[in-house]
């Protein structure tokens, strides 16, 4: 995968490109893990950027699945956690429920002190 010069990896992983220049979305996976080393840098920053792709329901269930993954790979804030749990009672893609159930049931019930809710 060859980025264009000043092309962002900020904006190759949220969508916001050039449709001339048009990145799949095995391209925008690879986008959103290479955010990681930044993520944990600034992890506000990197939420509030990300965030907002996986409410984008127009997005297809690997892009949204990848970044609630990432998104869980950050120390999230409680308001981030109540706000992905809210938006959940409305949707309509099964794959993005049942990820998002499965991975917060399995974070509340973990024995890991690392890993809870």
């Amino acid at each position: 995968m060859g980025f264009k010069p000043k092309q962002s990896i900020i904006d190759i992983a949220t969508g916001n490109f050039s449709s001339s220049f048009a990145y799949g979305d095995s391209g925008r996976v690879q986008a959103i893990w290479a955010l990681e080393y930044v993520g944990y840098k600034n992890p506000k920053k990197q939420i509030d950027t990300l965030l907002p792709v996986f409410y984008n329901r127009s997005e297809s269930s690997e892009i949204r699945c990848t970044v609630f993954s990432y998104l869980m790979a950050m120390n999230n804030e409680e308001r981030v956690l109540h706000s992905i749990a809210y938006f959940m009672w409305t949707e309509s893609d099964s794959q993005i429920s049942n990820m998002v159930r499965s991975t917060m049931m399995s974070m509340v019930n973990t024995k890991s002190p690392c890993n809870r809710m």
